[in-house]
């Protein structure tokens, strides 16, 4: 949960090399899955909102680095605070 209402604070292991990363969200864990809010943070953390309240979503990440973009993490699950 984020701290403010309609938020979602993302964590997730760096990727080595990585200069940014690019974040989706499904409201189902198969998706479809669209552009989370804020879709580029260069640290591995970001704080998503937008949503409603009490919802649970699902996220995955890739890195983004000099040969492209890597891989979608695995789905986790948040519920937007």
């Amino acid at each position: 949960m984020g701290d403010l209402e309609g938020e979602c604070d993302l964590v997730w292991n760096p990727v080595r090399g990585a200069a940014s990363y690019v974040i989706q969200a499904a409201s189902a864990g198969a998706g479809p899955w669209n552009a989370a809010n804020n879709t580029t943070p260069t640290k591995s953390k970001a704080t998503v909102g937008g949503y409603t309240s009490g919802t649970k979503l699902w996220f995955r990440v890739a890195a983004l680095g000099a040969a492209g973009q890597g891989p979608w993490s695995d789905p986790a699950t948040a519920m937007a605070s």
